[in-house]
């Protein structure tokens, strides 16, 4: 082009480096500036899809771009792909979002436990079936958990407290991962405080749940959880129980429909990544920008590597 001073290999090259590092180290490694760098990827046109896939995925994740704490991350879970990021999680910017896409093929949302998530496919997708992310409900319960062992942690000898505070992922465990010595230990720090003991039992009681349950008896086993919450009396997991009774429907169907944001949160994972090599992206189309076309040259390459084995796979059988 006119006045360029980069060949156009060189451009794409860097361009390609720009997916899988900090914009600082591709300058360094090409040997442009980092602002030269920058301009080649902003004016890098990337479109996202507007038409939604059957099954879709909503949730969260701090990005600390364009003045706000956190992003939205929209994801096809079947195809295991970002379709769109937007600036916040507010319900009105969702409801804007969905408003400009071509939603008519939606069936399933996946989501956490958010209301603004969860009104905003109401408003603008009508009556989907929505799934509540497994992981997310049952952390309700850990956390109840963990507030009342630090409660009782409070009410202890130095000692004893500071046992209790090294010895918090064997209580977290599941008595059937715990080994003889750590079920030794557990039953010793149980013996400290009654009610500790029977936070314990409650959380170990819909752990037993969440494991043998099936679409057929998930119900009745939840409402036989309720009633035991009732009896014990604890605060914390009744407030638990109010989220559930909130959320039942949904935590119900993810046992009738096996679709997760367990892929959601991988990609989370690898933009955690891209933030930390940059140390922190502020501009929030950059950031966007940024996850979309690290997703784009990723499937371009495997793309590529299933031509070359397709192709030695030839060679081999015409040999």
């Amino acid at each position: 082009n006119r006045y360029q001073r980069q060949t156009t290999m060189l451009q794409q090259s860097t361009l390609l480096l720009t997916s899988k590092m900090s914009f600082t180290e591709v300058a360094r490694l090409v040997g442009m500036s980092t602002n030269r760098v920058i301009r080649l990827f902003d004016r890098q046109p990337i479109k996202a899809k507007k038409v939604l896939p059957r099954a879709i995925a909503i949730d969260e994740f701090k990005g600390d771009a364009g003045g706000e704490k956190y992003q939205t991350i929209i994801v096809d879970v079947e195809k295991k792909q970002v379709i769109d990021i937007l600036p916040n999680r507010r319900k009105e910017t969702i409801e804007s979002y969905f408003r400009d896409c071509d939603t008519g093929r939606v069936e399933i949302v996946v989501m956490d436990l958010s209301k603004a998530f969860k009104d905003a496919v109401r408003e603008v997708l009508g009556d989907p079936i929505i799934i509540a992310d497994r992981f997310h409900y049952m952390r309700q319960v850990y956390w109840a958990f963990d507030e009342v062992r630090r409660h009782v942690q409070k009410e202890l000898s130095k000692k004893d407290r500071i046992g209790m505070k090294r010895s918090k992922e064997l209580l977290w465990k599941s008595p059937t991962k715990l080994s003889e010595e750590g079920k030794k230990k557990v039953e010793s720090l149980l013996s400290l405080d009654s009610k500790l003991c029977r936070a314990y039992k409650l959380k170990n009681k819909l752990d037993t749940w969440f494991k043998t349950s099936t679409s057929n008896n998930v119900k009745e086993g939840l409402h036989q959880w309720y009633q035991v919450v009732e009896e014990e009396g604890l605060d914390s997991f009744q407030r638990v129980v109010k989220t559930f009774k909130r959320w039942e429907q949904e935590i119900l169907h993810s046992f009738a429909f096996l679709y997760s944001n367990g892929c959601v949160e991988g990609i989370n994972n690898t933009t955690k990544v891209i933030k930390r090599m940059s140390y922190g992206i502020k501009d929030f189309e950059r950031l966007r920008k940024k996850i979309l076309f690290r997703q784009i040259v990723k499937e371009a390459e495997e793309q590529r590597s299933e031509e070359h084995t397709s192709e030695l796979q030839s060679h081999t059988e015409i040999s």
